[in-house]
């Protein structure tokens, strides 16, 4: 049992990860019994990423109260071959300081598929509010290594949030103006990471029921690598029995 610092604050109540060690590893939920008896009186919130084809630990899980919130889907794509189409390289460059206050409102308003926002025990409002300060994380420091943006007439209508693992090139973020959608800015901007950042692959998941990132990922040749369901366990104070 993993305590999520960040999650806890900007969540509002404690938060903690339920992490198993391997793809098939022995589900062993004490800690979830201590941290309930420990944390009796307070409201709090676990949850935990499993494997699609690990059936033993979702049945467990289910059957002491844990609700699938949503199913996770990986895809990657070597560095070669990326499918490409024409675009303005002038509108698309890494992002400056002077781009938080832009980028930060856009992300609060440009996600509906997270599990923040689908899990119905989680207002609006916060689920807005942890991908706006998910953002500024990458301006403090201390989450992520670049930022691409997208410019229509000198403003920021989209940004990409990257993560390098190894020699992998991960999509953590990635966001498009509402008035801006199919345009092809999302894609300029994964091409002109593409081509200006060395790496071997990139890889990225995202939720099933995204529709519009699964076709984008697909049209530009990532092909599907895995899937984890997420598990959310919100104890409250109505909780115990």
């Amino acid at each position: 049992m993993i305590n999520d610092k960040w999650l806890t604050e900007n969540l509002g109540k404690y938060c903690f990860k339920l992490q198993f060690e391997g793809k098939h590893s022995n589900t062993d939920l004490s800690k979830l019994s201590e941290l309930i008896e420990q944390y009796s009186r307070k409201e709090f919130l676990v949850y935990s990423k499993i494997f699609t084809d690990n059936i033993t630990t979702i049945n467990l899980l289910e059957r002491v109260g844990f609700n699938l919130i949503d199913t996770n889907v990986q895809y990657k794509k070597k560095s070669s071959g990326l499918i490409k189409e024409q675009f303005n390289s002038e509108n698309v460059r890494f992002s400056k300081p002077s781009d938080q206050e832009s980028i930060v409102s856009l992300a609060r308003e440009s996600f509906f598929y997270s599990r923040f926002h689908i899990d119905p025990e989680i207002s609006r409002e916060d689920a807005k509010s942890i991908k706006a300060e998910w953002v500024k994380n990458y301006f403090h420091g201390s989450r992520g290594n670049y930022m691409v943006v997208s410019l229509v007439n000198e403003t920021i209508a989209g940004f990409l949030l990257l993560l390098t693992n190894k020699e992998n090139l991960v999509i953590d973020l990635i966001a498009v103006d509402a008035k801006f959608k199919r345009q092809g800015l999302a894609l300029s901007m994964i091409q002109f990471a593409n081509e200006k950042i060395p790496h071997k692959q990139y890889l990225v998941g995202t939720q099933i029921g995204n529709v519009p990132s699964i076709r984008l990922y697909e049209k530009m040749g990532f092909i599907f690598s895995g899937s984890e369901y997420v598990f959310h366990y919100h104890h409250t104070l109505n909780t115990r029995k």
